[in-house]
């Protein structure tokens, strides 16, 4: 248990001022507070975490925890190998079996069992992450909630890191998502500095983090820091770690421990800290208080950590642990269901709680801390320090759009490859287009000319925009989701982050794209019908982004997202009016058209022409069919005042799309499935 009795500093000052909209902090003041720290990378550093407002001690106590899922028998087979009057065979797996424990401000609690012991699957259900179980999880007596939500971390077992950022950088912008408001910015960046050099990312700190596979960065073992560096960041009260030490070398694992033992054994604010670890140093070992080993999902033992070994010594001689052997190892060889099936069964059926047995806690090294082992001791005191949060998130809805903004910014300017291919493919195609219509003649000939420009223009202008901001939502959403589930930021301020983001570029590459094919095929000189065209363009490029955002934010991965946007976008074209005449359209079908912003981007870029264009020239009256653009528009059954109707309905659709896809966004996210859920 805990013996230390240091006092750690207090952090921060009461009257600080709430300086969450500066979002650009200095790096090179930063940096130069870092030059100043010793770079020996020691755990005698104080503890990490800062908060302004008062932090409960939290309790967990869980009881009766089962779980069982469905899983194919033996015996199932596909539906096209299924003789007829086959019945599937299904076949319930229980993972967890009455477990049950509890877990006290100041302990260091590791849950330790062979692979499939139903370690993470636990640690799952007790931070709220898998509800599909029975039994009882209780926080301080009381069931999880929003203000609990907020000062409890998980750690979770793989790494999902921006790539393009270094971890000065991501842990800077975490410190403003996850942190209290109150907090100041100075103080910010001497916690994130404190988190560099206790977690040993001072050499790597302006390294990108990178993407494992495919783009370089830091190693595995650095991106373990750098994930538990971000959770301890929050001034958590109960953290939850899923294999914290994987990916680590003995020394570093070690480290990570001790700090986690340090942060829980503070006297002056003790914390909750579960840990499942599958297979650590006897050194590392040693560091845990109190030790859950789990066996097929059944409980094996539950006490303190030195209490053990003299526990399973009742079952015989073969469960005592050879003296020089590392305890962690022989408990995993001891508890393996495929090595010894009928010792395991013994153990978990004889399970006795270790506080049943007060004739070992007399046995020798048997370290047992009265303070925990008794609730209504008074130096663990729970009443006076329940708080309640008038928000789910420690940062506002406003600074969490500043952040996620100046996020996004720094990965487009990382990379600059995808806006320099879509600059590159916008003027390519213009000139394309520009030289196939190159200088239009006004004569009959140029009706179909001028007609087909159009619609070709708003095809390419389309394809510019959904494909990048499918990728928007769907190629990122583990890493949006994971952090939202977190409790970093709101899916609304995400989703309004990227709209502001994503937003000049959209105006942008449509205006340039269009101008180049307005001026190379030589349409009506006139400043109006020019800006008129533009207009209309912006508006369909931000229709095609819309349904770009809805597309990602439906499917449930981006191979789907590719899949349905042809499903989405060619109902559009079909009812442009450009393939056929929407008088001509069966009455069944009509109505189609009203959903259709192709129709009114196609209506307003050909009143906007047509109405402006004037006589149209003509060599032989016979053949002369059109005399002027408002004939034109006759035969289109397009009337010129539709104009402005036409650019109300693109902006209409542009933000109700817009807002049906910001819908889904946050209903996916409360029904997000993982592989923890």
């Amino acid at each position: 248990m805990c013996t230390s009795d240091s006092q750690l500093p207090s952090h921060g000052k009461d009257n600080a001022k709430d300086d969450t909209l500066k979002i650009d902090i200095d790096m090179a003041a930063v940096k130069a507070q870092a030059e100043q720290k010793d770079d020996d990378n020691t755990l005698n550093s104080p503890v990490l975490g800062l908060s302004k407002k008062k932090r409960p001690r939290l309790e967990i106590e869980w009881k009766d925890v089962c779980l069982e899922v469905t899983v194919e028998g033996e015996g199932r087979k596909l539906p096209c190998c299924r003789k007829k009057g086959e019945d599937a065979v299904e076949k319930k797996k229980q993972i967890l079996q009455d477990v049950r424990g509890k877990a006290r401000p100041g302990e260091l609690l590791a849950l330790m069992g062979p692979s499939g012991a139903g370690k993470t699957t636990l640690l799952n259900c007790l931070s709220g992450r898998n509800t599909k179980f029975t039994g009882e999880v209780m926080l301080n007596g009381k069931p999880w909630s929003s203000s609990l939500r907020r000062v409890s971390a998980y750690i979770q077992q793989d790494d999902v890191l921006p790539a393009h950022l270094t971890p000065l950088e991501h842990l800077t912008i975490m410190a403003k998502l996850r942190m209290d408001r109150k907090v100041t910015d100075e103080e910010r960046a001497a916690v994130v500095q404190e988190a560099i050099d206790v977690m040993g990312l001072r050499k790597c700190a302006d390294t990108p983090i990178g993407l494992p596979g495919l783009e370089r960065g830091i190693s595995g073992g650095e991106r373990k820091r750098v994930s538990v560096a971000c959770e301890i960041l929050m001034d958590p009260s109960i953290i939850f770690c899923d294999e914290p030490t994987s990916g680590l070398d003995s020394f570093m694992a070690e480290q990570v421990i001790n700090q986690l033992k340090t942060l829980a054994c503070n006297p002056t604010r003790p914390r909750t800290i579960i840990a499942t670890i599958h297979q650590p140093s006897s050194q590392a070992f040693a560091l845990f208080d109190r030790l859950l080993l789990l066996a097929g999902g059944k409980m094996a033992y539950l006490g303190p950590n030195s209490g053990a070994i003299p526990y399973f010594e009742r079952f015989g001689e073969h469960c005592k642990c050879p003296e020089y052997v590392n305890p962690a190892d022989f408990f995993l060889s001891l508890l393996s269901p495929q090595q010894n099936a009928e010792t395991v069964e013994q153990i978990c059926e004889s399970y006795v709680p270790f506080d049943d047995l007060p004739e070992l806690a007399a046995a020798p090294g048997v370290e047992v801390s009265k303070t925990f082992d008794h609730p209504t001791s008074p130096e663990v005191i729970f009443a006076d320090e329940e708080v309640e949060f008038k928000s789910a998130y420690p940062s506002a809805w406003y600074t969490q759009i500043a952040v996620l903004c100046k996020r996004s910014l720094i990965i487009k300017r990382r990379n600059p490859q995808e806006s320099r291919a879509q600059i590159m493919q916008a003027l390519f195609f213009a000139l394309i287009i520009g030289c196939l219509y190159f200088q239009l003649d006004n004569n009959q000939k140029t009706v179909q000319d001028v007609n087909g420009l159009h619609f070709i223009i708003m095809m390419q202008t389309l394809m510019q925009q959904v494909g990048p901001t499918i990728q928007v939502f769907a190629g990122d959403m583990p890493l949006y989701m994971r952090e939202n589930r977190a409790g970093m930021y709101s899916m609304t301020a995400l989703f309004f982050s990227r709209m502001l983001v994503d937003a000049p570029a959209q105006l942008f590459l449509s205006s340039i794209f269009g101008t180049v094919v307005y001026w190379m095929a030589n349409l009506p000189n006139d400043a109006n019908t020019y800006f008129g065209f533009i207009a209309v363009l912006v508006l369909h490029s931000l229709c095609g982004s819309s349904f770009g955002y809805l597309i990602g934010c439906v499917a449930p991965t981006k191979e789907v997202a590719q899949m349905l946007m042809p499903v989405v976008i060619m109902p559009q074209m079909l009812f442009a009016g450009f393939m056929v005449n929407l008088e001509t359209i069966p009455e069944v079908l009509r109505w189609i058209k009203f959903l259709s912003f192709f129709r009114y981007s196609y209506e307003g870029l050909m009143t906007n022409v047509w109405s402006n264009w004037g006589a149209i020239g003509c060599s032989q009256a016979a053949n002369c069919p059109y005399s002027t653009g408002d004939q034109v528009l006759q035969q289109l059954s397009m009337p010129a005042e539709n104009y402005k109707w036409c650019l109300i309905a693109l902006g209409s659709m542009a933000l109700g799309v817009r807002m049906l896809a910001w819908f889904f966004l946050v209903r996916r996210a409360q029904t997000y499935k993982t592989a923890d859920a």
